[in-house]
């Protein structure tokens, strides 16, 4: 590829910066997006971050219960939540119904529970 490239140099005479044609800069500005965008993925990847299907996103953003989107996306039952972090189902119910918010402790508990942030269930 044949660039017509003009140079501006600083008061010492050491090129400085670049001028270049407008569909020449598009190009290069285009081939560094793509490669930030290879890199994110990448780093992503190597992360050890779980990522949620969309279906259980689109639930929570409809206002569903977050205790019970991620409770049937971990495939418990309400029995078997409130088993595993010693309340009774009942409760969970509650929680789920909006009828009550849960204490801290408990929503840590549950969170724990489910592996995933306390946050995510407030």
């Amino acid at each position: 590829m044949n660039i017509s490239v003009k140079w501006i140099y600083d008061e010492k005479g050491n090129p400085e910066s670049a001028v270049v044609p407008k569909k020449i800069f598009d190009k290069l500005l285009a081939l560094v997006e793509n490669a930030e965008d290879i890199q994110a993925v990448k780093d992503f990847n190597a992360s050890d971050e779980e990522t949620f299907p969309s279906e259980l996103v689109d639930r929570l953003i409809d206002g569903e219960n977050p205790v019970r989107v991620y409770r049937e996306y971990r495939g418990l039952t309400q029995s078997k939540l409130g088993e595993r972090v010693g309340l009774d189902p009942s409760y969970i119910n509650q929680i789920e119904k909006g009828k009550r918010k849960g204490t801290a402790k408990n929503l840590k508990k549950i969170a724990d529970a489910l592996n995933i942030e306390v946050d995510s269930l407030i």
